[in-house]
């Protein structure tokens, strides 16, 4: 069994188009945390377990601050060859 975890760091950019009444483009920071739990499986394959999400705890323009609290997604699955 082995753990992964990792930090995701990334910079959102919405147009002034995208976002309705805002006005004006809005930017923000992201930050994404990421755990994955690789195990084998007793038929000889690997399974794969990953909590991950991203979050905007600062962003916004000149007229509104937009951020949020993470958003959490848990997804599953098997990993074929290597």
């Amino acid at each position: 069994m082995a753990l992964r975890l990792g930090l995701g760091v990334g910079y959102q950019m919405s147009e002034a188009d995208d976002v309705g009444d805002f006005g004006k483009d809005i930017v923000g920071f992201d930050l994404a945390p990421i755990t994955e739990v690789v195990f084998k499986l007793s038929n000889g394959m690997t399974g794969v377990v990953s909590l991950t999400g991203f979050s905007q705890p600062s962003g916004g323009n000149s007229d509104a601050d937009v951020s949020w609290a993470p958003i959490f997604f848990l997804a599953g699955g098997l990993i074929f060859g290597g």
